[in-house]
């Protein structure tokens, strides 16, 4: 599975998705919200995640 979110590692979104989704997952490290909802409209993540 692959998710996108916004940031970088070490960052509080990575930090959310682990707690959410677990370990397993592929990370997909986003510049900007834009880039997690293109990664997850068109196909490139399976999921995102975006705290609020």
């Amino acid at each position: 599975m692959q998710v996108a979110i916004q940031g970088f590692r070490g960052s509080f979104h990575e930090v959310a998705a682990r707690q959410y989704f677990g370990a397993a997952p592929a990370l997909s490290f986003c510049a900007s919200f834009g880039e997690v909802v293109a990664q997850a409209t068109d196909g490139r993540a399976d999921a995102a995640l975006m705290a609020m």
